[in-house]
């Protein structure tokens, strides 16, 4: 079914979705809560594209799809009002709202029935694969713990010469064709030093998301102190993005018996000395950028030196860090307001910087963790690169910290609480 319908108007000119006239301001609700406002500039049946970035129907709440969606169709072509009906059948509590779409379209055409029977078909279909993304959950007790909480030992990781790491680099490509395949996806890759980026968006948004990961790995390698051109990695990263996200999930339970939570937009699988960074979501919007960060810096991690990891604020807080620099926008702003007045106001510390990977953490955490590494990127970026591989390599960290930073736990935390009480 093309995006690109056309709609016979009364002029007899042919009206097909695509860029608007002229830009028209919205605000629309996403199923995730969050508000947006801004100027659309195009539409087609999978989405619109705006100010904002881009956005699919599926993301808006039912009663939004309706309300922006017949202001952009033709409403007097019925054939439109099913595609409407079935965009509204896949979001949550559209049901109602689909069937007013497909009775605005009975009553320009009553021949349309067999296209909406068919639209209903093919929502229906959709739902039995989230039912079975849903029983695989079940069936297979998928794993509900982010793949950083598990125990990694100290080892250091063994040198690949060209020939292994070429070996290794084609694993990597097969490894991800077969995960596509299972997926029902054929991508194919594009490759940059690092990365094998595997992405159903258009080329140009493909080739965007490869810089930024380049733009992360380059960062990182700045902040631990090795050569940015040196390939960490086993052969290469594969990174996997879904538009949609009901493909996604399921491909975490199938291929990676991994239950992924609907507001997550991406996680990294250390499997082995292998890294997949899988992702979904607004590939144009501030917290996708993020979520990019904070995964590839696990993944560069797991493959430094060895795949211990650094305690819980310290993985949690380099993710934060080097997240915050390379995305900007509200939500970060926000997170690091979370975290100074968590500091400032008598939050526990010690539930922050003392906590094991299975206890809870506040909400703040990860971002009080990302202000210390700030401090300790800043006052002493030697030191820090020193303490991550001492503890790496299986010191005690509190430990490392007195003999590889050069400040004992007991200081630093008085010069993090001295400095963020007066410092933004």
């Amino acid at each position: 079914m093309t995006i690109f319908r056309g709609a016979i108007l009364a002029g007899g000119m042919l009206a097909v979705a695509g860029p608007l006239p002229e830009a028209q301001f919205v605000r629309f609700e996403l199923a995730a809560g969050q508000k947006v406002a801004g100027d659309m500039t195009s539409w087609t049946l999978e989405g619109f594209d705006g100010s904002f970035g881009h956005r699919s129907w599926s993301e808006l709440v039912a009663h939004d799809i309706w309300r922006l969606y017949v202001t952009v169709m033709d409403q007097n072509n019925a054939r439109q009002w099913v595609d409407l009906g079935g965009i509204l059948l896949a979001a949550p509590g559209g049901e109602s709202w689909a069937r007013r779409a497909f009775h605005h379209a009975a009553g320009l055409d009553e021949s349309i029935e067999v296209h909406i029977a068919a639209v209903r078909s093919a929502a229906a279909e959709k739902r039995r694969v989230r039912e079975d993304r849903d029983r695989t959950a079940g069936e297979h007790r998928l794993n509900t713990r982010t793949p950083e909480a598990g125990e990694w030992p100290a080892e250091p990781w063994p040198p690949l010469g060209p020939e292994q790491r070429d070996l290794a680099l084609a694993e990597m490509r097969s490894d991800a064709t077969q995960i596509l395949r299972q997926a029902g996806v054929a991508l194919s890759p594009l490759e940059t030093d690092h990365f094998l980026v595997y992405a159903d968006l258009p080329p140009i948004d493909v080739a965007r998301l490869a810089i930024r990961l380049e733009s992360i790995y380059s960062l990182l390698a700045d902040v631990v102190g090795v050569d940015r051109a040196a390939n960490r990695f086993w052969g290469k990263a594969v990174v996997l993005y879904f538009s949609d996200p009901d493909r996604f999930r399921l491909m975490e339970a199938e291929s990676f018996s991994q239950l992924v939570g609907r507001s997550s937009l991406g996680i990294c699988h250390p499997v082995g000395a292998k890294v997949f960074i899988n992702l979904t979501g607004d590939a144009g919007g501030d917290e996708f950028a993020a979520a990019v960060a904070r995964q590839t810096v696990h993944g560069f991690m797991h493959r430094f030196g060895t795949p211990k990891r650094l305690p819980v604020w310290a993985n949690e807080g380099l993710a934060e860090y080097v997240a915050s620099r390379i995305a900007g926008g509200k939500a970060m702003d926000r997170r690091r307001r979370e975290a100074l007045a968590y500091v400032r106001n008598g939050g526990n510390l010690a539930a922050v910087f003392e906590a094991a990977r299975t206890e809870p953490r506040p909400p703040a955490a990860a971002a009080v963790g990302a202000l210390m590494i700030e401090l300790m990127v800043e006052n002493h970026r030697e030191g820090l690169r020193r303490w991550i591989i001492a503890t790496k390599h299986g010191t005690e960290w509190t430990t490392a910290l007195a003999e590889d930073y050069g400040v004992p736990p007991r200081r630093l935390m008085a010069t993090f609480l001295q400095y963020y009480r007066v410092n933004d």
